[in-house]
């Protein structure tokens, strides 16, 4: 498992939220072992829009 905080990052306001995924997904895993790779730590970083900005972008829809 991995104890380092991943993160989402949010191209519209930059706020940065950490996800805690502390477990491999399945796709990761599948693909270490494809390669018999053995790794030691691994980290992710997710970019998008949170939720804050998703609720701003429909108002303004809304709005016009």
């Amino acid at each position: 498992s991995h104890r380092v905080p991943q993160f989402m990052l949010c191209s519209g306001c930059c706020a940065v939220t950490e996800a805690h995924i502390c477990k491999l997904p399945a796709a990761g895993q599948q693909t270490v072992s494809d390669h018999h790779f053995t790794f030691s730590s691994w980290s992710v970083e997710i970019h998008g829009i949170c939720g804050d900005c998703n609720k701003k972008t429909k108002e303004i829809s809304n709005e016009t």
